[in-house]
């Protein structure tokens, strides 16, 4: 790039501080802002390491932060947020270590929750018993469930074996 950044070093530090303090961030996130900033990668590097020995950057904090909330706040299961970590360039140790506390009872009752309030959905819409089963499956598949848990759970609600 040939043309000035839109803030000085300082200036760029200075926002990011507050960027990253308002909630935790990524490594992956504060580069993208600074390259749609206009800086170099040389800049970048040099921001992100300041921002990392001040504290205000923490690619471990930021990790359980994410997968913390996107288990408590939109319950979902660790395939989703493994997926939403890795868009977020986290990946090896630290992406087994932020899942590991989402494993347990906390996590079954999660699951066994929104598949009961989407099964009282479905017995008002879906009169047919297998198509209710299929897209109960379907759903906790999708908000991240893995696949014998929820055929499990579902099992488990509708009264049935889940090898049917």
């Amino acid at each position: 790039m040939d043309y000035e950044p839109k803030y000085s070093d300082y200036d760029a530090l200075k926002r990011l501080r507050k960027y990253c303090a308002y909630q935790e961030r990524s490594q992956l996130e504060v580069r993208q802002k600074l390259r749609g900033w206009g800086f170099g990668e040389d800049d970048i590097g040099n921001i992100t390491v300041q921002l990392i020995e001040e504290k205000f950057l923490s690619e471990e904090r930021f990790a359980h932060a994410l997968a913390g909330g996107k288990f408590r706040t939109k319950q979902w299961g660790v395939n989703k947020v493994r997926q939403s970590l890795q868009q977020k360039g986290i990946s090896g140790r630290l992406l087994s270590e932020a899942l590991a506390p989402l494993q347990g009872e906390d996590y079954t009752a999660a699951l066994h929750q929104i598949l009961s309030k989407k099964l009282v959905l479905l017995e008002r819409a879906e009169p047919n018993l297998m198509l209710r089963r299929q897209k109960l499956i379907r759903f906790g598949l999708s908000k991240g469930y893995e696949m014998d848990l929820v055929l499990k759970e579902s099992a488990r609600l509708l009264g049935s074996d889940p090898e049917d």
